[in-house]
């Protein structure tokens, strides 16, 4: 089974408001969560946090299985990967090819409406580029999509997958 992926890289400052106000998480969504507090030594649960963006001062990483979230389109069971370099994180957002897949070719209408949901969290968000494709979109070969800046016409990229 392959896996597609978003992946972006987001001010550590933003984190509370990405995820509670525009992800809308709550320990009602998601399935598990891992989060490693170094200065107590343990891992931490989400409802464990108070903020985010205070939790994450320090270089860490953090994982959330998530049962399901409207993020422009339904994402079913799928892993939020955070890593923190304290200014920074990148945030990958990974769920399982198989539900985007109608015979043999990618649902373009989820793909557009992913897009332009993200489309529309980078300039609320200062995010520079937010990366679509098949694990690890970071990568050219497997990168479907990149947004940037001045992107206006989702509908003719999606239509190019």
């Amino acid at each position: 089974m392959e896996f597609l992926e978003v992946v972006f890289n987001l001010r550590t400052v933003y984190l509370d408001k990405l995820l509670f106000d525009e992800f809308k998480l709550t320990a009602d969504n998601i399935k598990s969560s891992h989060f490693y507090d170094n200065d107590e030594e343990r891992d931490k649960e989400f409802h464990e946090i108070a903020s985010f963006s205070d939790f994450f001062t320090k270089p860490a990483t953090g994982t959330i299985t998530v049962k399901e979230l409207q993020l422009g389109t339904v994402l079913e069971e799928f892993l939020i990967v955070f890593s923190f370099n304290e200014e920074f994180c990148t945030i990958d957002i990974n769920f399982s090819e198989s539900d985007w897949i109608v015979d043999n070719i990618l649902d373009k209408k989820k793909c557009l409406e992913l897009m332009e949901y993200f489309l529309s969290l980078m300039e609320r968000y200062h995010i520079e580029s937010v990366r679509f494709g098949y694990e690890p979109a970071t990568d050219d070969d497997t990168c479907l999509i990149e947004l940037k800046a001045g992107v206006t016409q989702m509908k003719d990229i999606v239509n190019r997958l």
